[in-house]
């Protein structure tokens, strides 16, 4: 499917699907990686919002899906002393979570039956981030240093 577009459209399409500019090259080197013979296939990338926010950056990017498995296995390794083990395969798997998102969004927009104009118009609309996820994560973040504080003071006297 892939094999039809060419550089400067696939940078187009990702552009609009992820929203910020500034992350093309990173996505679009993902995806030359994971590209054989027009297809995604899965090929180890790294990335550090992944690895420290795991679920969190699946929920911002709307992979809701892998955001609850990621949310459900942290909750199960975290009794067990393994989150470090889930924030790698995070960080290791979500750009090509993302990219593969990003192809099935194709699907959807109709890339090779819509003219291009409107791929990229649906490719925006399926595509996008949660700014509220950022929001989410430091009131998350403020309430566990604040428990943390309150354990410490409580401890104390």
């Amino acid at each position: 499917m892939l094999r039809n577009a060419s550089k400067t459209e696939l940078q187009e399409l990702i552009g609009q699907h992820c929203q910020k500019p500034e992350k093309v090259p990173l996505f679009m080197g993902a995806l030359e990686k994971m590209l054989v013979n027009g297809q995604l296939i899965f090929k180890p990338t790294w990335s550090w919002w992944a690895f420290f926010f795991s679920w969190a950056y699946f929920l911002y990017r709307k992979l809701y899906l892998w955001a609850a498995v990621f949310f459900l296995i942290n909750v199960v390794t975290g009794m067990v002393g393994l989150n470090l083990l889930v924030m790698v395969a995070a960080g290791i798997s979500a750009k090509y979570l993302y990219l593969k998102k990003f192809t099935d969004d194709l699907q959807v927009a109709g890339f090779g039956s819509q003219t291009f104009v409107e791929v990229k118009s649906n490719m925006r609309q399926l595509g996008g981030y949660h700014n509220w996820v950022v929001v989410l994560i430091l009131l998350l973040a403020g309430i566990a240093l604040l428990s943390a504080l309150m354990a410490l003071l409580a401890g104390g006297m």
